[in-house]
């Protein structure tokens, strides 16, 4: 098994902090309780959300918006999929660090479930390289430290999108959480569109949202091989939604909670990145998740 990266390495230090939020402890926790409080829908009890993963001046209100969405229950561990930008290989990054640093403190890696995703499946591998170079998960983590205080993580980051590696994540999904998912929160973290020229981020990020509340990851997969869309970390959100049909008889739905953009449109193109906030609840069955 590939243990490329930092060896014995115990802690991921932040690598966004004053640039994408605050590196001061007060500063960036009154910011989060400042986005928190500015959402104006009720806690709920979401399985899993969708987030987006920039600096916290564009996303921040749509990342508390769905942490929001998932405050009613009572979360042990914080399951964040995240994506690969730089290099992507066709395989799952698992960290060997034991804890995640933020400015608020650390946050520790279920070291139990990490181990049981390299079981799973041959194509999870331990390697540190990407988890230090990629913030899209410790985005999410001081949003998860104030809202989750006693709540572990176990981050992943996803390569290539493909329906194999959707279908191995999804299992692994199902084989590692399948039990223990009424204390588990799934969070995939994606940005809607991205800067590509010739590409029309603004009708990318509707069809994404449409096929999202369709449930249906084929079509997300079919679009995304036809370049139809842009959007980073879609084996993330597929992954979760097969997940989701193996559970609970099937049974849930998908909200669109807030949407944004960033960027600036001129004659020849179009430079704006857009970013969706979504939640997924389980529809009542014989068991609830709380």
């Amino acid at each position: 098994m590939n243990t490329s990266g930092f060896g014995k390495t115990q802690m991921r230090p932040p690598i966004v902090d004053g640039i994408f939020y605050p590196s001061s402890k007060i500063k960036l926790k009154k910011q989060v309780e400042q986005f928190i409080n500015s959402v104006e829908r009720p806690e709920d009890n979401a399985l899993a959300v969708i987030t987006p993963h920039a600096a916290f001046q564009y996303t921040g209100r749509l990342i508390a918006e769905a942490f929001k969405a998932a405050a009613l229950r009572e979360i042990k561990t914080v399951v964040i999929i995240g994506p690969m930008h730089r290099d992507p290989i066709d395989r799952f990054a698992l960290p060997t660090a034991r804890f995640f640093l933020t400015p608020m403190g650390k946050i520790r890696v279920n070291n139990k479930y990490i181990d049981a995703l390299s079981k799973a499946d041959k194509s999870f591998v331990f390697n540190n390289i990407p988890h230090f170079e990629e913030h899209s998960i410790e985005i999410q983590l001081p949003f998860i430290q104030f809202l989750f205080p006693k709540a572990d993580i176990v981050p992943i980051l996803t390569g290539k999108t493909t329906e194999n590696n959707i279908k191995r994540l999804s299992r692994s999904l199902h084989l590692t959480f399948g039990t223990d998912y009424k204390y588990i929160l799934f969070v995939a973290t994606l940005n809607t569109s991205s800067y590509i020229y010739g590409t029309d981020p603004e009708a990318e990020a509707s069809q994404f949202e449409r096929l999202l509340i369709t449930r249906n990851w084929h079509e997300i997969i079919n679009a995304a091989e036809h370049k139809g869309l842009s959007a980073c970390n879609l084996t993330g959100i597929s992954s979760i939604l097969a997940f989701a049909d193996s559970i609970n008889e099937g049974k849930y739905k998908i909200e669109i909670l807030d949407t944004a953009t960033t960027g600036i449109t001129t004659r020849s193109m179009q430079k704006r990145v857009f970013y969706t906030s979504a939640a997924l609840c389980l529809e009542e069955k014989n068991e609830e998740v709380r």
